[in-house]
């Protein structure tokens, strides 16, 4: 059975081209510019893990798209 998914791609990927060259023509470069200047500095990974104490990686989701 055939479905009509693909003009429905091609109008996603059509939209996302549009978003990316309107980003790529605005103030998103130089903000991000501007942010990386004020940024704390980047931490040792290696030495975060293996220090004193308790060491955890987490990542906290609203909820997974799989259920």
């Amino acid at each position: 059975m055939a479905t009509n998914t693909a003009p429905i791609l091609e109008q996603i990927l059509e939209l996302r081209r549009a978003a990316i060259d309107e980003l790529k023509q605005g103030e998103a470069p130089a903000a991000i510019t501007a942010a990386l200047a004020t940024a704390p500095p980047i931490r040792d990974f290696r030495a975060a893990l293996s220090g004193p104490g308790v060491a955890l990686i987490a990542e906290c989701k609203e909820r997974s798209p799989s259920g």
